[in-house]
């Protein structure tokens, strides 16, 4: 369980809000795998140019 608080100034009330780990760590999960699915075939991509480039260099 996750939870919160934070005082109110104007009224001096302190307001506690409370979640269940799963449903709060799901979105950043499905965020992280999106995230690296996406970022993947450039990493890929700029490693072989990277590569090919390191190549071309060598041969001058």
């Amino acid at each position: 369980m996750l939870s919160g608080f934070a005082t109110m100034l104007s009224t001096g009330w302190v307001v506690v809000a409370q979640q269940p780990l799963e449903r709060a760590g799901t979105p950043l999960r499905n965020l992280t795998l999106n995230v690296i699915g996406l970022s993947a075939p450039f990493v890929l991509f700029g490693s072989l140019m990277l590569w090919w480039l390191t190549l071309t260099i060598r041969k001058l």
